[in-house]
């Protein structure tokens, strides 16, 4: 039998569940533009798939795992075109990897190839039922509702980290106040990534020149953006039109502190460091409970800065600049309190232990992220803070009448 339409009126999870219950033998082909993949099925199971750039893919994998070198990898290209062989083979041949090592990378590069696959927003596909002869070092066994899953799971978080990144036209740079590259520390990927970032390509162009598909080149961007490595060109400050950013930034400033905080915390107290922090919660005023209802310190960054700017809209305060300060204010309050509470449970030198490398973090983005009046207000505001912390600590219950860390607050 043939299958033939679009993905504008027959999504890809629907085709792979067809090609499951009617339990299909064959060949699923999709293109769009010059982007082609096809998708190997045996009695609807999927056992193989290969796109545009699979041979560049699997190498940036193995080289991403330091298993082979750029010159390596080239010759044994040349030796795979040489010989008409696959690549992965040739490498076992040569030594660089052993079999059970392909078949684990051959199987991550298929995974990667059908979980891009769900991106796809257009594109032609055509199923033709046919006998299938792959050699069996190859061919995986995938199960269907495990491969749609883990692509939901995807989509959904690329959506929050494309909320905080430029569209795909951006183009990105190298922060002018990046720390010297014996400072860094990236893993493979993410030197990658770093690597192709020159101030001329954009976000899609990116993504194509990587060998990687989408979704792990924007979770590495997010990441490099996050840390002040990387920015957009001609970058838009508190006071322009870019208010997503601006708000991303700051909760993530806010979120690595706290997180520092958290790690102290749970060291001595297990999980019972979350009540510290939803104690913290409820000392705050009505509105600003609304901004850190879903907040957690053990969430990932993406999802806390999603779901406090979503508490923040609900509130529809209006003017974007009032937003911004109250913001930042709430933030500052939930800190204060979180470090209060902490004081509580873990007592005061080892408090003092965690604003000290919170104060460190702190240093690390004023040292490195882009110069701008509003970075300068914010890591002033999370300074005086810590000071305050640092000064309650250290006065013991002495202090207590005074208002000390929580003065500057209660005279708003």
């Amino acid at each position: 039998m043939a299958l033939n339409g679009n993905l504008d009126s027959f999504f890809f999870a629907s085709l792979l569940q067809h090609l499951a219950r009617e339990k299909l033998t064959g060949v699923l082909r999709i293109v769009d533009g010059q982007e082609e993949a096809r998708v190997f099925v045996k009695e609807g199971t999927i056992i193989y798939a290969v796109g545009s750039h699979k041979e560049a893919r699997l190498g940036h994998l193995l080289r991403s795992q330091g298993i082979i070198s750029v010159q390596e990898l080239q010759k044994c290209a040349e030796t795979a075109k040489e010989e008409k062989k696959l690549l992965g083979k040739v490498l076992v041949e040569k030594g660089y990897i052993s079999s059970d090592t392909f078949k684990k990378f051959i199987e991550k590069q298929i995974r990667e190839i059908l979980y891009n696959l769900f991106f796809w927003k257009k594109g032609e596909f055509h199923f033709k039922e046919t006998p299938l002869k792959l050699e069996e070092d190859v061919v995986v066994h995938l199960n269907t509702i495990d491969v749609i899953l883990e692509a939901s799971r995807r989509i959904d978080e690329l959506d929050i980290i494309r909320k905080q990144l430029p569209d795909e036209d951006a183009v990105l740079k190298i922060s002018d106040k990046s720390p010297d590259k014996k400072e860094i520390k990236l893993d493979s990927n993410e030197w990658h990534i770093l690597s192709l970032i020159d101030g001329k390509k954009n976000v899609g162009q990116i993504v194509h020149q990587s060998g990687f598909e989408t979704y792990p080149v924007y979770k590495l961007l997010f990441s490099l953006l996050s840390s002040g490595l990387i920015r957009k060109v001609e970058t838009v400050g508190l006071t322009g039109k870019n208010r997503i950013s601006d708000q991303s930034g700051l909760i993530i400033v806010h979120n690595d502190v706290l997180g520092v905080v958290y790690k102290a915390l749970h060291t001595e107290l297990g999980a019972q460091a979350n009540s510290v922090f939803d104690n913290s919660k409820s000392k705050l005023s009505a509105k600003k409970r609304i901004i850190f209802h879903k907040f957690s310190p053990t969430n990932p960054a993406i999802t806390n800065v999603q779901v406090v700017r979503e508490g923040l809209d609900s509130l529809k305060l209006g003017d974007p600049s009032k937003a911004a300060e109250f913001l930042l204010e709430a933030l500052n309050d939930y800190l204060t309190f979180v470090l209060e509470n902490t004081r509580s449970q873990i007592g005061a030198s080892l408090t003092q232990d965690a604003i000290a490398e919170a104060q460190r973090v702190l240093s690390y983005v004023d040292k490195y992220h882009e110069d701008s009046d509003e970075k300068d207000y914010v890591v002033s505001q999370i300074q005086e803070v810590l000071a305050e912390a640092i000064e309650k600590v250290g006065a013991g219950d002495k202090d207590k009448k005074s208002g000390g860390l929580f003065g500057r607050f209660k005279k708003k």
